[in-house]
């Protein structure tokens, strides 16, 4: 990034992001239920895993809660 000075008040400014670029704004990504984003996140999850095995406990214990949460709210709808 590059500071520019403003023109009227000389102050230094940061440019204001991607607005003339909406490829690249957050906030137009479309996040889909695919399978590739179950590959990505078992296979992150893998490399977090045996990365940094201080997470091993928070790891387990998430995959224990959403199983838990998960088999509340497939019995409670089915």
């Amino acid at each position: 990034m590059t500071r520019t000075r403003d023109k009227y008040e000389g102050r230094v400014t940061m440019p204001t992001g991607h607005r003339d670029r909406p490829e690249v704004q957050m906030g137009t990504l479309w996040i889909t239920a695919s399978w590739i984003g179950a590959v990505l996140s078992v296979g992150l999850g893998a490399l977090v895993y045996e990365a940094l095995p201080e997470t091993r406990l928070f790891i387990w214990g998430t995959l224990g809660l959403g199983v838990v949460i998960g088999a509340a709210l497939w019995w409670r709808h089915r």
